[in-house]
């Protein structure tokens, strides 16, 4: 029996689009959380699921590679699973932004501006001149704009969680599995 081994890209590849339909299912309960706080709240619950699901994909790697695994390369598949999967939530927000709720940018500004008059600051203040100024000179970004900068935001943040992650699945050696015993 001739075992084949998935390169670190491909393996990233393969994360990217797990980690992805996550990202996607924790969009979808946040929107659906505008409706229902309760349901954002699991938003919420899933977005501090990330880093453990990004250990798990990046442990599985260094245990079937027998603790052999650099951390360059753990880093790597982590970095190459949030691109992917960062690409596959921009497609996803880029679709419900343009097609399916166009005025979620408008509500979104108006609850931003409604947070920062409960706060009574002048840092506060400042904001809600700014984003009023935004609102009232139709200075939205756009669907564009939005799904670049999110897609900026998941590579940057992922790639700081993957090296993260990468460290702590390096500092413990992998068990030997019954086969080796």
């Amino acid at each position: 029996m001739e075992v084949t081994v998935r390169s670190i890209y491909r393996r990233g590849a393969d994360n990217g689009l797990l980690l992805g339909l996550y990202f996607c299912i924790m969009f979808g309960f946040s929107i659906a959380g505008e409706r229902v706080q309760a349901v954002g709240f699991v938003s919420t619950l899933m977005m501090l699921g990330v880093p453990f699901l990004v250990y798990r994909f990046l442990r599985k790697t260094y245990v079937e590679q027998h603790g052999l695994t650099q951390f360059s390369a753990l880093w790597t598949q982590g970095i190459i699973a949030f691109a992917g999967g960062g690409l596959i939530l921009a497609f996803v927000v880029f679709i419900y932004i343009r097609f399916i709720d166009p005025q979620i940018i408008v509500r979104q500004l108006d609850s931003l501006i409604n947070v920062y008059t409960e706060a009574d600051n002048q840092r506060a203040d400042d904001m809600i001149t700014v984003l009023t100024n935004m609102r009232d000179m139709h200075l939205y970004p756009s669907a564009r704009d939005i799904v670049v900068q999110l897609e900026l935001l998941s590579i940057f943040s992922g790639s700081i969680l993957s090296m993260l992650m990468s460290l702590l699945v390096r500092m413990k050696a992998p068990l030997k599995s019954r086969n080796q015993l």
